[in-house]
Order: C-alpha cells, then structure tokens, then sequence
C-alpha cells in the first residue's frame, strides 16, 4: 500500500455524542457547540480518516478512477465527499467555540497556538470588558493586555488603537478597590488610547501615570496614542487624608481630558512633576500641585521641571494651586476658563521656591473664592517670575498678596472684572482702603464707572492750576536745570512743564510723599524730547530704568517709568521721592516737554488720571432743564457734559408749554444737545421744561 502525504488530525477525547434533532437540523449561526460535541465531531473525524488510511487502496495502485467498475466508482466518490464535508464541519465548530463568556473563563479554556478568542466580558458577559485575543506563548502578563492562561499558553488583547480600563478587570462599582487594576492600566499609557468609562473607581493609594517622553527608546512616536479620556468616571479616594490621589510625570505631548476626583473624595491632591507640552482639558479636582509628592514616583526621576501646560475648562473645586519650582523651573503654565472655587482654603495660587516661573497665565478664570489673598509668595524669587491676568473674574475686597508684596514677581492685568461688593455694601470706604484693594485694569459692575486704582499721589501730577510764572515747589531746585511753562494740548490741563538739562544732574520731582499702606509703587513721566542726546533715567526706591535719547525721535510722545517691582515694598508712611537724572549728556542742552508725572500704587504705568475733578470720564449723562420762553425762539443748547459726542440721547417734554411748543429734531455735537421745536416757546418765566440723557 502506498504512503499518505498529509498527517492525520489526530484528536483522542471522544468526547460525546450530540442528540439526534441536532444531527437532523444542522448547525445554525447562532449556535455555540458545546466542547463535548466538538471533540466528538474531531475524534470521529479522526477516527475515521485513519481507518481509511489503513484500509484503503491508493489511487496509484487503482489506477485510473474512470477505469474502474461502477459499484467502485461509487465507493471512492462516497469516501471523497466524506472527508470534504467532515472537513469544513470541523473548521466551522472551531471558529464557534472561540467566543466566550468572559475572561475568567477563558483562562481555563485549553487553546491552542494562534487562535482568536473572543470574550463578552472580563468577569462575567455584559460587564463591558470583554475583548479579543490572539493566543501566544509569550509577553508580559498584566491581566489586560497580556491575560495568562491556566495550559502556560497566554491571550493577547487585540484592539483598535483604543483599550478600556474594564478590559484590565476595573470594575467601576463605586464599591471595590479599583487602585490596583488602575494602575496596570495606565501603565499602557502611550501604547493605545485609553479610556476610563461610565462608573465610579474607589481607590486607596495614588494613581501612577506615566506618559512617553521626548527621549524614550520605546517612544512611538505616535501622539495620538498619548491620551487619557475619563468619560462618565469619576475617581473616589478613599486613602490617608491630604494626600496624592493621582500624579501624572514623564509626559511629553499629552492629552488628559474629563478627569474628575469625586467631591466625596477624603481631601486629596492631583499631582504633577517632568510635564512638558501637554493638555489637561474638561477636569473637576480638589486640588493641583506640581512638584509636591514626587517621593511617591519609586523610579528616578531626570527632570522636575514643568513646561507649556494646558489646563482648559476646569474647576479646582473646594482648595487650590499649590507650585513648587525649588530645584528645577516652571513656566508656560496656562489656565483658560478655570475656575477656583477656593472656599476651603485663603490662597487661589501658592508660590513655593525661589526658581522661575516664568508665564504663569491666567484668562477667562474665575480666581474671586479666596479669602485673604490671591496669590500667595512663599520668597523673593528670581527677576524673570511673571504672572498674567487676561480678562479674569476677581472679588475687590481680596488683595492680589498679602499687603501687595510681590516678591519679585512682575503681574500684568488686562479687562480683568470685580464683583464691586466692597463699593455697594460698605458704608465707609477710606481712600486707602480704595487705593489698596482696586486694581488697574480690573472694573468695576457698573457699566459706566470710571476704571479703578488710577489714583496718582503727585500733587500737581498732571500739571493743573499751576502758576506759569513760577518755579514748581515740589520740585528740587537746582542751578543746572531750567524749569519753564508752556501751553500744549498732550496735558489735561493744557500745561507743558520744560525742562532744560545744562548738565549731567539728578533732580527729585516731589521730597516726600508718604505711601498710604505697605506695598509696590510704581513713579513715571509721559514726555517729548526736544533737543539734545544722553541718558535720561528716572529712579524709585532703587529701581530704575533708563531711556537712551539717541534712540528717541524729537517731537515723539514717550514714556519713563521705574516700572515698580514687588522685590521693593514700602511701608505705610514711607517718603516716595521720584529722582530724574541726566548722565553721558552730549553737546547742547537737553531739553524735554512733560505733559504728566505720576506716582501710582502697584506695578503698572496709568496715564491720563481721572480723579482730577476737570480729568473725570464719564461715559453717561443726564439732567432736567429749566428756561423762560420769549414766544421768538426755535431751538435750545443743553451742554451734556461729556468728553466727545454722544452716540445715544433723547429729549423729552416735561412741562405744559413744552408739550405745546413740540420738539421737531434733536441734534448732538461735543458740547450740547440742540433741540429744535415745532413752534417757539410762548413768553413766560421758567415755563420750559426738558428732561434729556446722553451716552457715548
């Protein structure tokens, strides 16, 4: 007998039997054979190829089918048909028999090399963490990823660019301890999107999150794997009190979106250090620190330092922002529609360590729950530390620090808004308190309030009322200067104050004005150079600031200012004398035009003071106008009293003879509404009547 060619499939589990209806109806799509009937079916497959094996005749001895008789002919086609159809049955009871239950029970299941299983669940069907596996014989086991087998085989997850934290056995119950399984988790962080979804884990111990970094060999470099969504999950900690609930490190392009820790949380912190580059988006937590507990990371850590954060849409809900730069730096941080709701502490933000933290940006956020400061500066830090504050929502009865020291800091405020409470509900405001707690930049709620904290404390600052004949008294005199007026249109009270510099000197504009409380003060000048080249340096309280006037076109408006930083607080009561000095003067005289001069609580230069009485902007007006008619006149001038012409006004009658005379038209310019009447004013004394308003 000749030899065969293929290797029988052998199969030695007899396995059982299946019913006789099954055997008469087949199977149908929707059955899952039970394993019995499959070894059953493979066993007697066997079973019966190596029967025919041993006693068959092989198509070379019989030679050509065709030749043979007809009852033989019937035979082998009969035998051919057989094995075809014991055949395809056996694959199509395989491909059956690889969908499962859950994980749990697939791990008992004895599969072989290179089959795909699919499961309906992690621990049982229908608990959302169910996937497919490839079975491999090595990999790294973690129970999601890499699931190990009881036969020392082990199932590969495959997935499509997305793993769900279920799949890795978090339960989600709101009930058990999800720390561990959490943490596996996200130990594929890099690999696939992950997502943590629809539940609430309890946990006892911090989260790790550790993403790719720039420099990682095993770095993908694939950034759309370098996400973290938390959808419809929310995170319970339920460990020792004050302590990290979750830090994130070693990140380099990261997203982390919807991370929200439960307010029913014990009191907790989310945790940062070695953070570059990446987005924190559509959060909810107690608390965010950056470089607080890095103790908790057990690997080394190359680098502290956090660059070009991201934190969009957010609350920081019951404490605050906590920065630690000590050792390392910070900068680049932005926070866009943030709110800190800081009820439960004093601070928003707390500085910590004397490194940079440079850009520190704040726009759209609501930073008005603290109760004794905003910010909070542990040291003087270094020169380059910034903050920016873009059209943030504050509170004016809290301070930006602790009696306006800033430390070093430099702040800038741009179309910040105050809940203006401590104006409309205190009974007495003190100038003081006025200048201390309103802020350049920041508004108050009345749409037509004049802008807050543009107090200058110069007398004569912007050169009102001042006789021209004589020399300024609260300015030093000195035989190398020549102080001298002029008329102009760039001063609100259309007074030019000259001055001509004959040598190298220093001057002191005012010999004593006391600061009205502790904090930062900021003296400058508004100015034209005229003639002459040299250095032109105005000084504060050892800060200056110099201007090289070669550098200056003549006739140009400029400004000087000491541009005041936090590192230089006076106490209250404390002279502010301004010095102007010449140094490195060129041939001739130099001559300069000063149009104001101001000394200004804070940081920041303000132009253009209001609190002059004939300075005061005011946006809205209105009034009622009282006048005798003489039966002859048909129009009238209500001077409106603002600043430039009224986009909006009306005139109305409000009296008899108003009403019989009519109002025609009603025209505005600069000055005046002009009203014009149907009819003159009939004779008579005080028997015209109009009430009007106007607004820019």
């Amino acid at each position: 007998m000749m030899p065969y060619n293929e290797k029988l499939p052998e199969w030695l589990n007899p396995g059982q039997e299946p019913p006789n209806t099954i055997k008469s109806s087949g199977w149908t799509p929707q059955d899952l054979p039970p394993a019995e009937w499959m070894n059953y079916h493979q066993h007697r497959t066997f079973k019966a190829l190596d029967e025919l094996q041993k006693n068959a005749i092989h198509q070379e001895i019989i030679g050509d089918i065709s030749e043979l008789p007809t009852e033989d002919k019937q035979i082998v086609s009969a035998i051919t048909k057989i094995h075809s159809d014991t055949d395809m049955m056996s694959k199509q009871l395989i491909l059956k028999a690889t969908e499962m239950d859950s994980l749990i029970g697939m791990k008992s299941y004895d599969a072989q090399l290179g089959e795909i299983i699919t499961t309906n669940g992690y621990y049982v069907s229908g608990d959302k963490g169910g996937g497919k596996y490839k079975i491999v014989s090595t990999g790294l086991v973690d129970d999601g990823y890499i699931v190990q087998l009881n036969n020392g085989l082990k199932a590969q997850l495959i997935h499509d660019g997305t793993i769900y934290a279920r799949q890795y056995g978090v339960k989600l119950d709101g009930v058990t301890d999800d720390t561990n399984r959490l943490n596996s988790f996200f130990e594929m962080f890099g690999e696939a999107k992950l997502v943590v979804n629809d539940g609430i884990a309890i946990t006892s111990k911090p989260l790790i999150v550790k993403g790719k970094w720039r420099g990682d060999s095993q770095n993908n470099n694939n950034n759309s794997f370098r996400k973290l969504t938390f959808n419809n999950a929310t995170i319970r900690y339920l460990g020792p009190i004050d302590k990290c609930c979750i830090m994130f490190w070693h990140h380099y392009v990261s997203l982390i979106e919807g991370l929200a820790i439960s307010r029913f949380s014990n009191k907790c912190y989310v945790d940062m250090t070695m953070v570059w580059h990446t987005e924190f988006k559509n959060f909810d937590i107690p608390m965010l620190c950056m470089n607080r507990e890095t103790s908790i990371i057990t690997e080394k850590i190359a680098d502290r330092s956090i660059q070009t954060i991201k934190f969009s849409r957010g609350y920081i809900a019951g404490y605050n922002l906590k920065i630690n730069s000590t050792g390392t730096w910070i900068n680049s941080i932005h926070f866009y529609d943030v709110n800190f709701f800081s009820n439960k502490t004093t601070y928003c933000v707390e500085f910590y360590g004397t490194s940079s933290f440079q850009n520190i940006t704040f726009n759209k956020c609501d930073l008005s729950y603290a109760t004794k400061s905003i910010f909070y500066i542990n040291q003087d830090v270094a020169n380059s530390c910034s903050i920016k504050l873009d059209s943030c929502y504050l509170d004016s009865d809290i301070p930006y620090t602790l009696d306006n020291n800033w430390k070093g800091f430099k702040v800038t405020v741009k179309d910040s808004i105050e809940a203006a409470g401590g104006s409309n509900t205190i009974d007495v405001l003190y100038i003081k308190d006025y200048m201390k707690y309103y802020r350049m930049g920041v508004y108050g709620t009345n749409a037509d309030s004049i802008p807050t904290m543009n107090m200058n404390l110069c007398k004569n600052g912007d050169l009102f009322c001042t006789n021209p004949l004589a020399s300024p008294g609260w300015i030093s005199n000195n035989a190398n200067i020549i102080w001298s007026w002029k008329k102009g249109d760039s001063s609100l009270s259309g007074n030019i104050l000259v001055a001509t510099f004959r040598e190298n000197v220093t001057t002191y504009l005012y010999s004593a004005i006391p600061a009205p409380f502790n904090g930062p003060y900021t003296a400058g000048l508004r100015l034209k150079l005229v003639s002459g080249t040299g250095q032109l340096q105005i000084g504060l309280g050892g800060i200056y600031r110099n201007m090289d006037l070669s550098k200056v076109l003549i006739g140009e408006e400029f400004v000087l200012t000491s541009a005041g930083q936090g590192s230089n607080i006076y106490t209250a009561g404390a002279n502010l004398s301004p010095s102007l000095s010449l140094m490195n003067k060129g041939t001739g005289n130099v001559v300069i035009e000063i149009s104001e001069i101001f000394i200004v609580p804070g940081l920041q230069a303000r132009f253009m003071l209001p609190l002059h009485p004939k300075a005061q902007v005011f946006r809205c007006n209105n009034g009622t106008l009282n006048f005798s008619g003489d039966g002859m006149m048909t129009s009238k001038n209500i001077p409106h009293g603002l600043y430039a012409t009224p986009s909006h006004y009306h005139v109305e009658k409000a009296s008899l003879e108003a009403g019989n005379s009519g109002i025609k038209y009603v025209i505005a310019d600069s000055t005046n509404l002009t009203v014009y009447f149907n009819n003159p004013p009939a004779t008579g004394t005080g028997n015209m009547t109009l009430k009007w308003k106007a607004e820019i």
